[in-house]
């Protein structure tokens, strides 16, 4: 069991104690990664911050019964089990829906790998607000937007060039920030 297991794990037992500021750091700590999983087989937004929120009510509401031996899976566990429920619900019949509905091995590793894809992603938001402002909003034009690089000049009233280089130096950057994983980020993402 990891060391970030075993402290999930402590913190988890003083939430079944009724401790608040624990459910508050287990909140604190799971609450974007879980919305950015849940977000993965929902592709929406404000349906994987509802699943995550009501996970959470659950989990307050039962913190005494509840008996957990890794709070992490059980997390994500839990919120892919609701999310798959949303999905029948909303009637969805989509190919992604279909294959992640099945519980075989390749459906257990679809999930790891969208864990892992969430984690990352939470980890390159975190680095891309570590921009400077104006790199930041340019970087993220470009990159999530999908915005030429002369329409956010125009758009932002700066020449061509200075938009090319602030997405120059925002690579740089999430280069020296993200490390190793800069690369397989970038692909999973399309940065470059």
């Amino acid at each position: 069991m990891s060391e970030s297991y075993s402290t999930d794990n402590e913190l988890f037992t003083l939430v079944t104690q009724g401790d608040e500021d624990a459910f508050r750091s287990l909140f604190e700590k799971y609450y974007t990664p879980l919305t950015v999983f849940a977000d993965k087989y929902l592709a929406d937004i404000d349906a994987a911050v509802d699943v995550v929120q009501s996970l959470f009510i659950s989990i307050y509401e039962r913190r005494q019964e509840l008996k957990v031996v890794a709070i992490k899976p059980f997390l994500y566990q839990s919120v892919r089990n609701r999310c798959l429920n949303e999905l029948k619900h909303q009637k969805v019949h989509s190919n992604f829906a279909e294959s992640e509905i099945q519980t075989t091995d390749e459906a257990a590793n679809s999930t790891e790998e969208l864990i892992e894809a969430a984690e990352l992603e939470v980890r390159l938001m975190n680095a891309i607000d570590k921009l400077a402002p104006q790199c930041k909003r340019i970087f993220q034009m470009s990159r999530f937007e999908g915005v030429s690089n002369a329409e956010i000049a125009e758009s932002l009233g700066i020449s061509k060039r200075t938009v090319e280089t602030q997405i120059s130096n925002a690579l740089q950057t999430l280069r020296k920030l993200l490390g190793d994983l800069f690369v397989t980020i970038s692909i999973l993402f399309q940065l470059f």
